[in-house]
């Protein structure tokens, strides 16, 4: 018996700290969200097959659909673009939302940033529940909002970043800035079109020159 509680606490304390979610939720080990997937028929997905889908999405395809289950605190920081925010405990409260946007059921809905999250778990068990059938569960790394790809920022991250000392770069400003040799340990934003396709090819031309921590923000700051 007390092998076995030293086990348990032997692999609590391994995987907490590589599975953190933010500074307060601590996420089980990756193994235990795949076996959910497989027992609810959610489809575990991987950073490329989600990298693949996000020009789709960046149209503004029907067929797929991006959705952040975390907390607006987190999403607001960072997240996958065209992402739509539904914190799984709010699910029921922010679904009437989502069905104006006019996804059809059969809609592929991609959950996660790539860590073995059961927020969105939980946000795929309650789409199954309302009827939506193509459901993938983004639980595989790279992690995404951990600097694996560009990333999409609220009004209210753009601004936090930039009062920490972010550089801000206009569209209209990216060779210029690119030629500058700014450090890249740097948080970017890019901002600066009417056109968010603009602001998304911006910002990844500026990440494949290796800024790593690149948001977009698609407004006026």
């Amino acid at each position: 018996m007390m092998k076995k509680l030293l086990l348990f606490l032997a692999t609590l304390f391994f995987a907490l700290p590589l599975f953190a979610e933010g500074p307060s939720i601590a996420l089980p080990p990756a193994q235990v969200i795949l076996n959910e997937c497989a027992a609810n028929n959610l489809t575990p997905i991987d950073f490329n097959y989600a990298k693949s889908k996000l020009q789709e999405a960046i149209e503004g395809s029907k067929k797929i659909v991006f959705v952040d289950a975390r907390p607006a605190r987190n999403y607001d920081m960072g997240h996958i673009p065209t992402a739509i925010n539904i914190y799984d405990a709010k699910f029921e409260r922010l679904f009437p939302e989502f069905q104006k946007l006019g996804y059809p059921m059969d809609v592929e809905i991609i959950a996660g940033v790539g860590r073995p999250c059961p927020m969105s778990l939980n946000d795929l068990k309650q789409f199954k529940a309302k009827g939506y059938t193509n459901l993938k569960a983004f639980v595989k790394g790279p992690v995404w909002v951990d600097g694996a790809f560009y990333q999409e920022v609220t009004e209210k991250g753009a601004k936090k970043y930039l009062s920490d000392g972010a550089v801000l770069v206009k569209v209209s400003d990216v060779d210029k800035f690119l030629s500058e040799g700014v450090d890249k340990a740097k948080n970017i934003i890019v901002t600066g079109s009417n056109n968010p396709k603009e602001n998304y090819a911006a910002a990844e031309k500026i990440f494949n020159a290796g800024y790593k921590m690149t948001f977009v923000y698609n407004g006026n700051l």
